[in-house]
């Protein structure tokens, strides 16, 4: 799992980066995987309109944006982080809020669906100087929206009024105490749940299809990863292809080898996809189901690429029944 923290304030030990530390600390005491980023302090323009996200499905503004579209859809819960400036988040993350537009299109405009949104998840921190009645409201729409373009169901908003000096939320008589049993509730209903690893030969092919047909159908109750023996460069352009007929998006997504998908989490299951994987996941002191394909590779007639494909769906719905 990976709690991806934004945190939007240019303070760096504000009270904003302060919650969004509490958070993420805890998260690591609990056994999960963080990343923070310091929005104000990346090299992210604002959307400029160019209208190219909708027609081609990709922001091509080249700067820091490009490394944050594949963290947030590795991410299991998006921490949205920010003061209130003018009852609206900062300028610096509402640039990267706007940037997601790339997201929303892939979404709506190309009716493609990001395999993992089914169980990602989304939670609102935000810190305010003055005591209006509507203070959050700007802010809990644009994370609402924001939320819905990345594919994150909005989980969880912890707002604080009347914070203003440095640290001041320290003293807060919940804010802390909230922020603490949020992630502690959020990592104790994901325990149990089975963990999975599709593995393949290089991580580019059928372990990437098998890995997004457990995330969609699981809905949350697996945890799933796939991987190779040795990851591959990218994600063989057939895939893509064969995953978009199915309505599913793999975009932004890279492979791993097994090493990375196992250094936080030890797997209940291995899926060895090919003979190489087969090898290697019966070194391991991990239970291994071997699924026989008919083809290690994915570059062959189309029709029996699209027969294993649908194959590799049915198996994976039979496995999820078992978990």
């Amino acid at each position: 799992m990976l709690v991806l923290g934004l945190q939007g304030s240019p303070r760096l030990h504000g009270n904003t980066s302060f919650l969004c530390s509490v958070l993420l600390k805890e998260a690591q005491h609990l056994g999960v995987r963080t990343q923070r980023i310091d929005v104000a302090r990346q090299a992210i323009s604002g959307c400029v309109a160019c209208g190219i996200c909708e027609k081609e499905g990709f922001c091509p503004v080249d700067d820091d944006m490009q490394a944050v579209y594949p963290l947030l859809r590795e991410a299991d819960l998006v921490v949205m982080a920010t003061p209130v400036f003018f009852y609206g988040a900062t300028a610096q993350l509402k640039s990267l809020i706007d940037r997601c537009q790339a997201f929303w299109a892939r979404r709506y405009v190309h009716g493609l669906v990001d395999p993992k949104s089914s169980s990602r998840q989304g939670v609102l921190v935000s810190v305010g100087a003055t005591r209006g009645e509507n203070l959050f409201d700007g802010i809990v729409l644009t994370a609402q929206y924001f939320f819905d373009a990345v594919g994150a169901a909005f989980e969880e908003k912890l707002t604080y009024r009347r914070v203003e000096a440095p640290g001041e939320i320290k003293s807060h008589p919940t804010a802390e105490r909230d922020a603490r049993r949020f992630i502690q509730h959020w990592v104790s209903a994901r325990q149990g749940r089975k963990k999975l690893i599709f593995l393949g030969s290089d991580n580019t092919g059928w372990s990437q299809i098998a890995g997004a047909f457990a995330q969609y159908h699981g809905g949350g109750r697996v945890e799933v990863q796939s991987a190779g023996v040795n990851a591959g460069a990218e994600i063989k352009p057939e895939v893509q292809e064969l995953l978009g007929e199915k309505g599913m998006d793999l975009a932004f997504r890279a492979p791993q080898p097994l090493k990375h998908a196992m250094e936080f989490v030890k797997p209940d299951l291995i899926v060895s996809l090919g003979s190489d994987a087969q090898r290697t996941a019966e070194g391991l002191d991990v239970p291994v189901e071997t699924w026989e394909l008919g083809a290690e590779r994915i570059d062959v007639d189309a029709g029996e690429t699209r027969r294993i494909r649908d194959d590799i769906e049915k198996r994976v719905l039979t496995l999820i029944a078992r978990c």
